[in-house]
């Protein structure tokens, strides 16, 4: 039997859960459950760092992709003046945002598309170089005509503990990753998920969920605000 009232579950990374936790704290009902966990792969992000300079746009797909290459710099003593040159893009709102608290402009970041969205406004600037800071998991094919190298600067690792559906009205999945984690981890069956609505953060994610849930809404912009909105049925 479902509990009453409007249980969300958010799946999230092992490293945003406390911060997501302090974000979202007036938010009773919203549980934050780490799914995946990840491993970073800190010689793909120095190499960012050494081929950031040459480029003349820069993709961060992922907050925690901003983070690495943040930390890298600070580590090697070089400041954010290395990218300055470059058009800077950001693969969704809360990538946008960390960028920006580390005082680098945003060129621009789409709505909800992610990665897509940004290659789909490459195809229509001039060709140059393209480096690419995201994880393991991007499989979009590049845009043609430019110089493209891809960093697979972490993956994600999974961590989801055991999972009781019954306790949870919607789930929120911001990637494909946590949706991963949770179809493998879970030995839950279809009966158990048929009133849950899974909300989506991408279009990739969403086509996934379609597969599993009968209640799927993509999230309306790449947030986990709007996501959680959308869970409590706003």
């Amino acid at each position: 039997m479902r509990r009453a009232g409007n249980n969300i579950a958010v799946l999230c990374s092992e490293e945003d859960k406390n911060s997501l936790e302090l974000h979202f704290k007036g938010i009773k009902e919203v549980k934050f459950l780490p799914a995946i966990k990840f491993n970073d792969d800190y010689d793909a992000i120095r190499e960012a760092v050494s081929l950031a300079g040459y480029a003349e746009y820069i993709i961060f797909g992922s907050k925690h992709s901003v983070r690495l290459f943040m930390e890298e710099l600070r580590k090697q003593g070089l400041k954010q003046d290395l990218i300055s040159k470059a058009k800077v893009f950001a693969a969704g709102k809360a990538t946008k945002k960390e960028l920006e608290e580390n005082k680098v402009q945003v060129y621009y970041a789409p709505r909800s598309e992610g990665i897509s969205g940004i290659f789909e406004k490459l195809q229509s600037m001039e060709h140059g170089a393209v480096v690419e800071i995201s994880s393991s998991t991007g499989t979009v094919e590049t845009p043609s005509g430019f110089m493209y190298v891809r960093i697979k600067a972490y993956s994600a690792v999974r961590c989801l503990q055991k999972f009781n559906a019954s306790d949870y009205d919607a789930i929120v999945f911001p990637s494909t990753a946590e949706l991963d984690a949770f179809v493998e981890s879970s030995d839950i069956s279809i009966d158990e998920v048929k009133g849950i609505k899974a909300v989506c953060i991408g279009s990739k994610t969403y086509a996934k969920a379609k597969m599993v849930f009968s209640r799927t809404e993509l999230c309306s912009e790449n947030s986990i605000e709007q996501a959680i909105a959308q869970a409590r049925g706003g």
